[in-house]
């Protein structure tokens, strides 16, 4: 279980790292129309709430399995720790660009930083082994 979690989780980063570096060149090889910047902010926004959606759906569906089967199935999936990641990754991005005041701070801003926290949190704590289960598995 631990190399399925370590290899879907080295996968994940590579999808986010050329997730992320398209964006960058996207950003740094387009010129500064202001229909340039926009298609990059549509980018980022679409990207952002499709995570933050298939994040909430991928959560209800653990949940949904857990009570059902009394079994953690969805744990050891790869796209649901792909989907905790990237919105670990998005939470970064929203914190980058609010310190180097890119973006300015209002409630939109503000419900999709908490949205990508807490869907990472919740996935990244759910995937990862706690000493109750380390000592039952031994």
């Amino acid at each position: 279980m631990k190399e399925e979690y370590f290899k879907y989780t080295t996968l994940s980063f590579i999808l986010i790292n050329i997730w992320t570096s398209f964006a960058i060149f996207k950003y740094f090889l387009v010129d500064r129309s202001p229909l340039s910047i926009l298609d990059i902010g549509v980018y980022f926004w679409f990207s952002d709430i499709l995570a933050i959606g298939i994040g909430i759906l991928l959560i209800l569906i653990r949940i949904i399995i857990t009570i059902k089967n009394r079994e953690r199935n969805l744990r050891n999936n790869f796209f649901y720790i792909f989907i905790g990641l990237f919105n670990l990754n998005l939470f970064i991005v929203w914190l980058a660009q609010i310190i180097f005041t890119e973006v300015a701070l209002n409630k939109y801003s503000i419900l999709h930083i908490i949205g990508n926290f807490i869907i990472a949190a919740f996935v990244i704590a759910d995937t990862t082994e706690n000493k109750k289960e380390r000592k039952n598995n031994k």
